[in-house]
């Protein structure tokens, strides 16, 4: 049995599997990160940054504009995650000192880290200006926005120290015989000491796999409840920004509730499952297109369309 057979590069995989589930996966999640998640996070955060101040209170601008940036590390990790696999001309990058196992684990985990904390953020703000409207402009000024963005960067640090300490020998150089041939891979080990297995199966899941998605789903029950008793005294009206600000997290919670699932039950890993989080990375842009009135004129103009 080949170490942590999970993290074999895909072409190598097939060979010894033949896992058709998993190369359309990988394909799949090929396109969607190059030719969706990258460029459109990139569109995203050149046109938050030219965006009139007026849109967006300070608060949910920056929260915006961090949540592209993670997004964005997010699409390139998990592409480049998968080129290497494909391209066997960038396995140099695997061969020296393990540097590609410990920066594929704390780049990627900590980019899920920040996306998923960001719109948590997103959404407790829409709490607080739908139940205690004076009290939001408290919360969003520049000030504790920035107590804010420091905390998240801070856990997204932590994350990304955590894997980096957990992974002091992470490469295994090994082949085995295919049909006559030497097949060579590389794999990242888990060499982990019980601190860091403990934080890997619990610590780690928590804090981007479950406490985010249900708190925003939580937290969306209750903005929703009062909505709705709102609407039948119509006392208050929602405009596109606001719906936008509520969809986004909405979405990002039900995506990744399946992957969740599967981190708290420790589970073998459903293809499909990774996917939806992926696609979390990569949609933003496409829920500001259909729900954002200013957002969708500066979009569509950088798409020509």
């Amino acid at each position: 049995m080949l170490a942590n057979e999970t993290d074999l590069p895909i072409f190598n995989k097939l060979i010894k599997h033949k896992d058709f589930e998993y190369r359309i996966s990988a394909y799949l999640t090929l396109i969607m990160t190059i030719f969706i998640g990258i460029p459109g996070n990139c569109a995203i955060i050149y046109i938050l940054s030219r965006m009139k101040k007026n849109i967006f209170s300070y608060s949910m601008m920056r929260c915006l504009q961090l949540l592209a940036i993670f997004d964005l590390m997010a699409t390139t990790g998990i592409a480049f995650k998968f080129l290497v696999k494909f391209l066997p001309f960038l396995t140099w990058f695997l061969l020296r000192e393990g540097n590609w196992c410990h920066f594929r684990y704390a780049f990627t985990d900590a980019a899920y880290t920040g996306s998923g904390w960001c719109l948590v953020w997103v959404a407790c703000e829409r709490l607080v200006a739908v139940y205690v409207p004076l009290a939001y402009k408290s919360i969003s000024n520049k000030r504790f926005t920035d107590k804010i963005m420091l905390i998240i960067c801070s856990l997204v640090l932590i994350i990304a120290t955590t894997q980096i300490c957990c992974r002091p020998d992470p490469v295994q150089r090994d082949s085995y015989m295919h049909e006559g041939k030497v097949v060579t891979y590389i794999a990242c080990l888990n060499t982990q000491s019980s601190l860091c297995l403990t934080i890997k199966a619990s610590i780690r899941p928590f804090l981007y796999g479950f406490i985010p998605p249900v708190t925003i789903l939580i937290i969306n029950c209750f903005i929703f409840s009062r909505l709705l008793l709102r609407k039948k005294s119509g006392t208050y009206k929602v405009d596109s920004t606001q719906v936008m600000l509520m969809i986004t997290p909405i979405v990002y919670a039900v995506l990744y509730f399946p992957k969740s699932y599967r981190l708290l039950k420790v589970e073998s890993e459903k293809y499909w499952m990774s996917m939806l989080s992926y696609l979390n990375h990569c949609i933003n842009i496409f829920l500001y297109i259909f729900t954002c009135q200013p957002m969708r004129k500066p979009i569509l103009d950088i798409l020509h369309l």
